[in-house]
C-alpha cells in the first residue's frame, strides 16, 4: 500500500521552446494533500507573484484553473556581487566631432568605476565598435585576453586613442557587434555568469547589417547571455532607445540624463551617472543571470487519494513560455473510493469482511473434524513406522558417508591429474625457454622504486595483490592482477588482464604484443622494460 504521506515524486518536464525560462525544480510535497506545494524557478530576474501565472490541472481533456495559488519567494542569502563573472563591454567609439563627449565620458567613467566591479577571479575584457572594420569584424579589442587585472584594463583605456577610428559615420552596427561579442564569450570555458555591457547611442546601421536585434535577443538567450545596457541620451539626435534589447535577455536598460550636446571632451555629469551605473549594472551580473525561484502552493479540488498520476500545467501570463509536470497521488484505489462514494465503499467493506468471517468459520469446522480423523491414524501410523524410520535413517547416513567418500577419491584423482598435466606441460615449455638461452628480465621502475624480474616461468603474472600475482608490484596505479607474460612458440607475449589503467607498449596502448628485446611497457607512472 502506497504511504498515505510524503513520498517521492517523479517530474516529467516539457517545455514549449528550447529555452528553459520556466520549469519546476523540485519534488511535489504531498504531506498537506490535497495541497501541493513545489519549487518554481523563472530566468527572469525579477520576481514574479501568483497574480503573473495561471496553473492548470487537466481532467480528462479539459483544462481546468485552480484558484487558490500562493507564490512565496525563496530568499537567497548569497553576496552575488563577490561571485565571479565573464563580463564584455562594448564600448561605442566614433571618430566624430558630434560623439567626442560621448566616447570620452564613457571611456572616463569606465576607467574610474573598473576597481568598484572587479573580483579577483572574475573575467573582463574591453573592446570599441562602430561599423565594420576591414570587411572582418565589427569590435576591437583593447587588451588580449579575458582578465581580472585592474592594471591591465586601466592600462588598455588609457591607451586607446578614438581618433585613431577611419571610420567618421554617427551610426554604429549595434547587432553585429553583440553578435560578435557573444562568440567572444562562449568560446570562455569556465562556467561563470555571462554578460555584455553596451555603452553607446543605440543609433544602429540598419542599412549596412543584415543582423537584427531580433536575432540577438534569440541567441543570447540561447546562449545564457544577459545583455545589460547604458544610453548616452542627446537632445539634438532622433532617439533610437532599445529597452527590450536588455528586458528579454534579463538585463537591465538604463538612460543617462539628456544633454544639449556641448560636444565638451568630457561630460561631468554624465561621467558621474556613467560610473554609478556600470558598478551597480555589472556587480548585480550574477544574481540576474541565476534568476529566481517561488515555493508554490495549491490548493487542488476534485482530486482524491487514489495514488493516480495528476497532472498540473503553469502558463506564464504575457509570456509564451509554460511548463507541464505529473506526480502521483498519494493512496491507493480503495482511499480514492471511500473519498467519492463513502456509503457504497463501507457497505462493500462490512459485507465483504462477513462473507470472508463465514467461509473462515466453515474451513475450520472441516479442518477440525478431518484433524481428529487423522490424530489417530497417524497416532498407529507412527508406532508401526517409528523402527522402519529409524532404519531408513541409519541405511541413509551409511550411504551418504560412501558417497562423500567417493566424491572426494575422484576428485582427488582428477586434480592429481590437472596438476600431472599442467606440470608436463610447464616442464615441456620450460625447457623450452631454456634451450633460447638465459631467461629474460623484466626491469621496473617508478617515482618511488625500481626492481628487476626474471622470466623464469611460461606464465608469470605481475600486480599490486600478493595473493593472487606472482610478481608483487607496491603501485597504486598498477591492478591487483594488472598483466601476465606467457611464453608461446618459442616467444614471450604480455597480456592485459582487463586491468583499469591499461598499459602502453612503444606509444601504443594494446592489450597484448609479442615481447620484442628493449620493448617499453608504461602504465601511468610505472615503466617497465624487456630484455632478451
Amino acid at each position: 500500500m502506497k504511504n498515505f504521506g510524503i513520498h517521492l515524486c517523479v517530474l516529467f518536464f516539457c517545455f514549449i521552446n528550447s529555452e528553459a525560462q520556466v520549469k519546476v525544480n523540485s519534488e511535489v510535497k504531498l504531506i498537506n494533500f490535497p495541497s501541493i506545494s513545489f519549487d518554481v524557478s523563472n530566468r527572469n530576474p525579477n520576481f514574479k507573484t501568483e497574480n503573473n501565472y495561471n496553473f492548470f490541472k487537466i481532467s480528462g481533456s479539459n483544462q481546468v484553473l485552480i484558484d487558490s495559488v500562493l507564490m512565496t519567494q525563496v530568499k537567497d542569502t548569497v553576496n552575488y556581487s563577490k561571485k565571479n563573472k565573464c563580463v564584455l563591454i562594448l564600448v561605442e567609439s566614433i571618430n566624430n566631432v558630434q560623439r567626442i563627449e560621448q566616447v570620452n565620458t564613457f571611456f572616463r567613467a569606465l576607467e574610474n568605476s573598473i576597481p568598484k566591479f572587479v573580483n579577483p577571479g572574475d573575467l573582463i575584457q574591453i573592446a570599441s565598435f562602430h561599423l565594420r572594420q576591414d570587411n572582418t569584424k565589427i569590435i576591437n579589442l583593447l587588451h588580449t585576453d579575458f582578465t581580472d587585472d585592474i592594471k591591465v584594463l586601466k592600462d588598455a583605456i588609457e591607451n586607446y586613442d578614438a581618433s585613431k577610428n577611419k571610420e567618421t559615420k554617427v551610426v554604429s552596427e549595434i547587432p553585429g557587434a553583440i553578435l560578435e561579442g557573444i562568440d567572444l564569450l562562449v568560446d570562455v570555458q569556465k562556467d561563470y555568469s555571462k554578460s555584455i555591457l553596451l555603452l553607446s547611442e543605440e543609433r544602429t546601421n540598419k542599412y549596412s547589417t543584415q543582423k537584427t536585434f531580433v536575432n540577438v535577443i534569440k541567441i543570447a538567450k540561447e546562449k545564457d547571455i544577459v545583455i545589460n545596457t547604458i544610453k548616452y541620451n542627446r537632445s539634438d539626435y532622433r532617439q533610437h532607445t532599445n529597452p527590450i534589447l536588455a528586458a528579454e535577455t534579463y538585463g537591465e536598460s538604463n538612460v543617462l540624463k539628456l544633454s544639449r550636446g556641448n560636444l565638451k571632451k568630457t561630460n561631468p555629469t554624465k561621467q558621474f551617472q556613467a560610473d554609478t551605473l556600470i558598478s551597480y549594472v555589472l556587480n548585480n551580473v550574477v544574481r540576474r543571470s541565476k534568476g529566481t525561484i517561488a515555493k508554490a502552493t495549491l490548493v487542488l479540488e476534485d482530486v482524491y487519494s487514489d495514488g493516480e498520476e495528476q497532472q498540473i500545467i503553469i502558463k506564464e501570463l504575457n509570456s509564451p513560455y509554460s511548463n507541464e509536470f505529473i506526480y502521483n497521488a498519494p493512496g491507493n484505489w480503495y482511499f480514492g473510493q471511500f473519498q467519492t462514494k463513502p456509503f457504497l465503499t463501507i457497505s462493500f467493506s462490512i459485507s465483504f469482511i462477513i462473507l470472508i468471517l463465514l467461509a473462515t468459520k466453515k474451513i475450520k469446522t472441516k479442518q477440525k473434524i478431518n484433524k481428529l480423523k487423522l490424530l489417530n491414524a497417524a497416532k498407529q501410523q507412527r508406532e508401526n513406522n517409528l523402527k522402519q524410520q529409524t532404519e531408513i535413517l541409519n541405511q541413509k547416513k551409511e550411504i551418504d558417508s560412501i558417497k562423500k567418500l567417493e566424491e572426494v577419491r575422484k576428485n582427488d584423482l582428477h586434480a592429481a591429474q590437472l596438476l600431472n598435466d599442467k606440470k608436463i606441460k610447464e616442464d615441456k615449455l620450460l625447457k623450452q625457454m631454456k634451450a633460447l638461452g638465459n631467461f629474460p628480465i623484466l626491469k621496473f621502475s617508478d617515482s618511488k622504486n625500481s626492481d628487476s624480474f626474471e622470466i623464469n616461468k611460461p606464465l608469470i603474472s605481475f600486480g599490486r595483490d600478493k595473493n593472487t600475482s606472482d610478481v608483487h608490484i607496491s603501485n597504486l596505479n598498477i591492478s591487483r592482477k594488472h598483466f601476465s607474460i606467457v611464453f608461446k612458440a618459442s616467444n614471450y607475449m604480455i597480456i592485459d588482464n582487463n586491468s583499469t589503467n591499461g598499459m602502453i607498449i612503444n606509444g601504443y596502448k594494446l592489450k597484448s604484443s609479442t615481447l620484442k628485446h628493449g620493448d617499453i611497457i608504461e602504465i601511468a607512472d610505472a615503466t617497465f622494460t624487456f630484455y632478451l
